[in-house]
């Protein structure tokens, strides 16, 4: 049996993921695919547009055979730990062959070589990243040049500051360094991604921000019929406007909540030890941001204007909006440092599968490290401490995005503990 995997957010599902779907299958020879996909909450410290189950069954439907949930505490976090929380969940089935994922260079044997830069923690960068983050440097300039100052092939070292200008060669070196630390048996594939940039948003861009956009801005599903394959197409028009789209903004009332509940109990603990200094606890949110946010509490008007007005020359907007989800969703560092500890990932959470993909499912069972979740209330005896605490934490943020949905569209609540499995037969 050959098992190729892939880790995507599919924020919708496009032409381009359909592409990488088929060309990953054909590539690796993969008689099966698995997808670890992010939940409701993605990357870029926002809402997915549409609910992880119709993203599921869009995945299916392109040739997916079972689709997993990638823990909403790497799903919303920076790129090494969304890597290594992605790749521990495909390494620790047991059944993964490959890792596929699209890139703009292209050239697998440079970004391995990248990687392995890195990976293995030579005294050349570690002393180069230190010196440039100590001289108040961004840590993507200090990574980059630290790559640059430790690499002997001089072909490469001029390639690496291009090739870590581009967000997928990034992601893609993030996942092999990854496999690397794990001693993963895991073989890293890359596919030559073509067309518009990941981040673009141009009318008809080729990229799930363009496609998004496109959509928010016209209000009207044709609009991107272009690229979307027509069974993603059916699936979005099916539930435009009854449970999609979402966006930062309608998170709002809830974000402003949570912040002035901390502001509160800022004040109180300055009234009770002022001579303390109170840790932050937050994931990604530093002493200087917090300060920022509490300081700027009373200007906040929505999520999307007061992530404009926290962002500085050295923290973009995506970080900041990541800081200000993790602050809403309550992911914090003591529990992301438990789950490392814990090796990232206690299970596997199945969102759907293919009818067909059984023996996939047999296979991982009696080969995998991890036990294969496909009730949540079931759970909690195959699981220890951290992993628990894992598992309620993406139960949380499914309802809270739920919750959201529902007033919006005017639609029942839907537990997350009620909520079935996609099956495709």
């Amino acid at each position: 049996m050959n098992v190729t995997g892939i880790i995507a957010e599919y924020n919708p599902f496009h032409n381009g993921h359909l592409y990488h779907l088929k060309r990953a299958k054909r590539d690796t020879g993969a008689d099966y695919i698995v997808v670890a996909m992010s939940g409701d909450f993605v990357q870029r410290g926002a809402p997915a547009i549409l609910d992880k189950y119709a993203r599921t069954r869009m995945a299916l439907a392109a040739g997916a055979d079972l689709v997993l949930e990638l823990p909403v505490y790497y799903a919303t976090s920076s790129a090494d730990y969304f890597a290594k929380g992605a790749t521990a969940l495909l390494d620790k089935l047991g059944v993964v062959d490959c890792l596929s994922f699209g890139s703009e260079h292209g050239r697998i044997e440079d970004l391995i070589g990248i990687a392995a830069l890195s990976a293995h923690e030579s005294p050349a960068y570690s002393i180069a990243l230190n010196r440039y983050l100590v001289e108040g440097r961004s840590f993507a300039y200090a990574n980059t040049h630290a790559l640059m100052d430790a690499c002997d092939d001089e072909q490469l070292k001029e390639m690496i500051e291009i090739i870590l200008r581009q967000p997928n060669n990034s992601l893609g070196i993030a996942y092999i360094r990854s496999l690397m630390h794990r001693g993963s048996r895991i073989t890293p594939h890359t596919i030559f991604r073509t067309g518009s940039d990941y981040n673009d948003t141009a009318a008809g861009a080729f990229s799930a921000s363009g496609v998004r956009s496109e959509l928010i801005r016209t209000g009207n599903i044709l609009s991107i019929s272009a690229q979307v394959p027509d069974f993603a197409l059916k699936e979005l028009d099916g539930n435009y406007r009854k449970t999609f789209p979402l966006i930062r903004n309608d998170f709002s009332e809830l974000l402003l909540y949570k912040l002035r509940t901390l502001f509160f109990e800022q004040e109180m603990k300055k009234i009770d030890a002022p001579q303390l200094q109170h840790s932050v606890g937050y994931l990604d949110v530093n002493e200087a941001l917090w300060r920022r946010i509490m300081a700027c509490i009373n200007q906040y008007e929505t999520y999307k204007q007061f992530t404009e007005l926290m962002k500085t020359r050295n923290l973009t907007y995506t970080s900041v909006s990541r800081s200000l989800l993790h602050i809403l969703l309550d992911i914090r560092k003591d529990l992301m440092d438990d789950f490392i500890e814990n090796d990232y990932v206690g299970y596997a959470r199945m969102l759907g599968f293919r009818k067909e993909a059984t023996p996939l499912l047999n296979e991982i069972k009696k080969k995998s490290r991890i036990p294969l979740l496909s009730k949540i209330k079931d759970a909690p005896p195959l699981l220890d401490d951290a992993s628990r605490k894992m598992l309620l934490s993406d139960v949380y943020a499914a309802d809270l995005y739920e919750q959201v949905a529902a007033q919006k569209f005017s639609h029942p609540f839907r537990s997350e503990f009620t909520q079935e499995i996609v099956c495709l037969e």
